[in-house]
């Protein structure tokens, strides 16, 4: 839905994994989406995203639903991210933190 509504509105970009995003120098990750608006594109190299994108999510499993909400989540947020939402398929539910000052807020549950 995302790429669909990116195709009618060109605000920017979405990238899956394998998709490295440079955090600092020793954060790499790989989200499963990032999604990084037309603003931000300047940041973008060949090689990966060095710096937080507008947009991460990542689709919650069994093996890594702990490090995502847990140590992923501190670590987005700490870097700047605008908004990390996380998706649970098992529950059918989509969770947004949406960025406030220099922390996320209450998370969304939609």
């Amino acid at each position: 839905m995302l790429v669909q509504f990116l195709k009618e509105h060109p605000l920017g970009e979405v990238f899956d994994a394998p998709f490295d995003v440079v955090l600092s120098t020793y954060d790499v990750v790989e989200p499963d989406l990032v999604y990084l608006s037309n603003e931000r594109a300047s940041l973008l190299t060949e090689k990966n995203l060095p710096g937080p994108p507008d947009l991460v999510v990542e689709i919650l499993s069994p093996d890594t639903s702990r490090r995502d909400l847990g140590i992923k989540r501190d670590l987005y947020e700490r870097a700047g991210v605008l908004e990390y939402w996380t998706i649970d398929p098992d529950r059918d539910e989509l969770t947004v933190c949406r960025r406030i000052d220099d922390h996320f807020g209450v998370p969304e549950l939609l």
